[in-house]
């Protein structure tokens, strides 16, 4: 959608979100994150995961309000989407380190 956003805009729009084009990309971002984050969160439940997990989406929930206050006071509305993007990042690296920790044990223990 980024890359035909010029197109989508001018045919769907009449130009009106030219300059917001920047948006879409953090949204598909945004998506990619979420994906990640699915396939992640099934291997940590698989391996019982349960309470890191919520407390890395706590951790990271937090982290996402505040960054989209903060972010929305920079760069206005496109803030929301830039402060989810980065608390979304944010509860992916975490979600990956447990999973890799939780893997090791895994291992350990059989």
């Amino acid at each position: 959608v980024y890359l035909a956003w010029t197109t989508l805009c001018r045919l769907l729009f009449h130009d009106k979100y030219a300059g917001d084009g920047w948006m879409v990309l953090l949204w598909g971002v945004s998506a990619l994150f979420n994906f990640c984050q699915l396939a992640i969160g099934s291997g940590l439940q698989v391996l019982k995961l349960f309470k890191p997990l919520a407390l890395a989406n706590l951790a990271a929930s937090s982290a996402a309000v505040a960054a989209i206050l903060i972010a929305m006071n920079l760069w206005g509305p496109g803030g929301a989407i830039a402060g989810t993007a980065f608390g979304q990042g944010l509860e992916l690296i975490v979600m990956t380190l447990l999973l890799v920790r939780g893997i090791r044990a895994a291992r350990g223990a059989a």
